[in-house]
């Protein structure tokens, strides 16, 4: 999983480069770490991934949905055991349907977004500057010493910012599920329910 945000994006939003070398890593820290808590609430990849492939199991109906969306192209559905094509079809946005039902199939694909959305880096450029404490806007920090202790603080002038928010994040995930009622393909219903 790729980093949502670089250096820059901290620079521009506190208005100045790291201190020095230890400033450097403890940013670089914050970007993975809150890279990765994002990518692994999301349903979708913000890194583009050409040929990827995974092995997924086709529900009652034959119908498997693709993660890590957005899906731009399906190369390939191949039955796990043997490695051959399978008939299917993909619907364009994110489900190959006409599977054999159960069945279980390696499928390649290109999805993923190409550049990360302004809507998370923003979001996550401020999540990492709070947890820094930082103020975006501020410029340098001031530092008051008095003998052997110094604090630092911003001085309170910095933009308000939004912090870290799950309606954002939700944006890109799945809210839905499909329930499938009865145990032989054909019989019973599907139903797709919103989660609360």
């Amino acid at each position: 999983m790729a980093n949502l945000v670089t250096v820059d994006d901290i620079e521009n939003a506190i208005g100045r480069p790291p201190a020095n070398a230890a400033e450097t890593a403890k940013w670089g820290y914050y970007i993975g770490s809150i890279s990765s808590f994002v990518n692994n609430y999301v349903d979708v990849s913000f890194e583009n991934l050409v040929g990827d492939t995974v092995r997924l199991s086709a529900d009652y109906y034959g119908i498997v949905t693709l993660p890590g969306g957005p899906v731009s192209t399906v190369t390939l559905v191949a039955n796990w055991e043997t490695a051959t094509e399978v008939a299917s079809y993909y619907n364009g946005l994110d489900r190959v349907t006409g599977l054999d039902p159960l069945a279980v199939v390696d499928v390649t694909y290109d999805h993923g977004y190409e550049v990360v959305p302004s809507d998370i880096v923003y979001l996550v450029t401020d999540a990492i500057v709070s947890v820094l404490g930082l103020s975006a806007g501020t410029g340098a920090l001031k530092s008051l010493t008095v003998g052997d202790v110094t604090e630092t603080y911003a001085d309170g002038t910095g933009a308000v910012v939004v912090r870290l928010s799950r309606s954002t994040l939700d944006k890109y995930c799945n809210n839905e599920y499909t329930m499938h009622l009865g145990g032989t393909p054909g019989f019973g219903s599907a139903s797709t329910l919103p989660l609360l």
